[in-house]
């Protein structure tokens, strides 16, 4: 059986450091950007990026103006810094869904094992698709777009090494054709269902999951069918 190679580590710091006008050094100035980046999430989940300033960012973090430029230069460094805590989290779970690639399981197992905590993670950040979407269509020197880029070019490159166990006798070319069709589906069905509220959100997860098997469930060759003796024996049996 073919094994994947491991994954790289995604790195996270492309919109960390570069967003700050300088590094928290005690735990007081840790909370405070904390705070920042809880207070910046929900003003992009409420009200989304287009209204978003520092006035907005500091009085819903209870905290003065100046304290926000204390340590971001601007609303789009505060952005970055959000982006990156994204990827942190991401990266976590990244690592836990794709972490036995040289297993084979079940495909369900499989799609659980990656919708239900990237599902989970949508719930937690409702910002993170203005956030992913807005980083998606930037000029790509931008920091928040390469980070944003790499997080989704990740998740391709672990399917399709999950696919090199799961799915052998598929060539490179068609495994990553393929898992690329996975990720913008299960983008598009995870966005679908954040939109969503109550019943409505918990039947698009159960949609998500059942349309994400039957695609992956089509890959699986079938066998040969029988002929002469082969298929009098079966027939006995």
């Amino acid at each position: 059986m073919p094994r994947a190679r491991p994954p790289e580590a995604i790195t996270e710091t492309d919109g960390a450091t570069e967003s700050l006008r300088r590094s928290p050094r005690q735990a007081r100035g840790e909370r405070r950007v904390s705070a920042l980046l809880d207070a910046t999430a929900i003003e992009i989940a409420e009200h989304g990026l287009a209204t978003l300033t520092a006035e907005r960012i500091a009085r819903r973090a209870n905290t003065a103006k100046g304290s926000f430029y204390q340590f971001f230069p601007n609303s789009e460094a505060v952005v970055s810094a959000l982006a990156a805590r994204y990827a942190n989290e991401l990266a976590t779970i990244y690592a836990v869904a794709f972490g036995d690639v040289g297993s084979r399981s079940t495909v369900r197992s499989l799609v659980d094992r990656v919708i239900l905590p990237l599902a989970a993670f949508h719930d937690r950040n409702p910002a993170f698709r203005h956030v992913f979407e807005a980083a998606r269509q930037a000029r790509e020197a931008d920091g928040t777009g390469r980070l944003i880029a790499r997080l989704r070019e990740t998740m391709i490159e672990r399917v399709e090494r999950l696919m090199l166990v799961q799915f052998p006798v598929l060539t490179p070319e068609e495994r990553m054709r393929h898992a690329r069709v996975v990720q913008a589906m299960g983008q598009a069905l995870l966005y679908l269902r954040a939109e969503a509220q109550g019943d409505e959100r918990a039947a698009l997860l159960v949609a998500t999951r059942e349309a994400l098997v039957r695609y992956l469930d089509g890959l699986i060759p079938e066998p040969a069918p029988l002929r002469g003796r082969e298929a009098a024996r079966s027939r006995r049996r």
